[in-house]
């Protein structure tokens, strides 16, 4: 007995009649005949009673119809629930983060992806906004967390929160900055990369300032700036709540010198729809939401 001949009978006894239950099938009269009396053969029972007004059940027929309906039905299900496993428990988010990101903001959003999203694994990748922003555009990441200006009408943004972001120095050269446009002018500058959107933050305060000021160093990575800040290598952008969460009385924030930028997540336009991308604008929603009841 397979499942073919079982789609058969079911078909026949509710058309009573083979033409009609092979038109539902999709199969031809002679296939649907022969998995019929395949199963006849098999069960050594006969199963329907031929005449010319079509074929009704027997009474052993009877008996098999709602145990086969039954097994056909639970056929039906695993089908639709293994179709529903690629989707609902291997799906895998890849997406970028940077490390201005506030980890309490990306700890929250975890934990609600893991609430509510169980099955979608979560994969992030460190980056500058700028390689997050370009990874993000070439579909490389699903989507990513960004600040700044967005140059591509292929990416939608979801605007989350403005970061600040202020000036720091060594604490022993408070004495040498009576003006701060001479003191960003003359005092050395650790700056970034290209790829950094604190290049670009930085640049819009020398622009402010009217300044071009030497750069003494490039360097990437937030922690190692401050602290080749805190060893009085030059002057430095950071983001407030970095230094907020990293006291250090080697370190003078500048109180005049200040910024503030959106932080974004962004995504391709064409992924509007992808489960992926779904969970994480609801998640986000609730996160700016809270963010802006806080």
């Amino acid at each position: 007995m397979d499942l073919n001949q079982l789609k058969s009978f079911v078909a026949v006894a509710h058309q009573q009649n083979l033409t009609q239950a092979a038109e539902t099938l999709h199969l031809s009269q002679p296939a649907v005949s022969a998995q019929i009396k395949a199963l006849e053969k098999h069960l050594d029972v006969q199963l329907f009673d031929r005449n010319a007004q079509g074929m009704s059940l027997t009474a052993a027929g009877q008996s098999l119809l709602p145990r086969a309906e039954d097994l056909l039905q639970q056929m039906h299900q695993l089908d639709a629930f293994a179709g529903s496993i690629k989707h609902e428990y291997h799906l895998q988010a890849d997406i970028g983060i940077i490390q201005m990101l506030p980890p309490s903001l990306l700890a929250e959003c975890v934990g609600l992806i893991k609430e509510h999203f169980p099955h979608i694994h979560q994969t992030f990748s460190l980056g500058l906004s700028g390689i997050i922003l370009n990874q993000v555009r070439r579909k490389e990441l699903q989507g990513g967390f960004f600040v700044g200006d967005n140059p591509y009408r292929n990416l939608h943004v979801v605007d989350l929160l403005p970061l600040q972001f202020e000036v720091v120095m060594p604490s022993d050269w408070q004495n040498q900055f009576a003006n701060s446009s001479e003191a960003m002018q003359n005092l050395p500058w650790i700056s970034l990369s290209a790829f950094s959107a604190l290049t670009k933050f930085e640049q819009k305060i020398w622009r402010q300032w009217k300044v071009k000021p030497t750069t003494a160093l490039q360097c990437d990575d937030m922690y190692a700036l401050l602290a080749l800040v805190e060893q009085k290598h030059g002057l430095a952008l950071l983001p407030s709540h970095y230094l907020d969460q990293h006291p250090n009385a080697l370190i003078h924030r500048l109180p005049d010198i200040q910024l503030s930028e959106m932080l974004s997540f962004i995504y391709p336009i064409e992924l509007e729809l992808d489960p992926v991308i779904s969970a994480w604008r609801t998640i986000l929603e609730q996160v700016k939401n809270h963010a802006v009841q806080m």
